[in-house]
């Protein structure tokens, strides 16, 4: 997890610094691309669960608009269970099998 702790009175040279560590944070860690197979193989290994996409998108790292574009179009291809939450557009996924 990357925490940024900062004590004090904070520069504007040092505010532009704290900036860029924070897009940094999402360059490595969230912004990355993902397809199909990536979100299947994650349900694979976890057979028997059920997953909110947020809790996949989490896990593997990935945007959570990546995860749930895959998502949509492992569940039109019919090749993952889900299942609707009482939130309106929320499902659950599962593998299929």
């Amino acid at each position: 997890m990357f925490i940024l702790y900062i004590q004090g009175y904070v520069r504007s040279a040092e505010k532009l610094y704290i900036k860029n560590l924070r897009s940094l944070k999402y360059l490595f860690f969230i912004n990355r691309r993902m397809g199909q197979q990536e979100g299947y193989n994650f349900l694979k290994r976890n057979k028997g669960k059920w997953f909110y996409s947020k809790e996949i998108s989490r896990r593997l790292g990935a945007s959570i608009g990546s995860v749930t574009n895959c998502l949509k179009k492992l569940r039109e291809y019919k090749a993952i269970n889900f299942k609707g939450t009482e939130r309106k557009n929320q499902f659950q996924y599962r593998f299929k099998g």
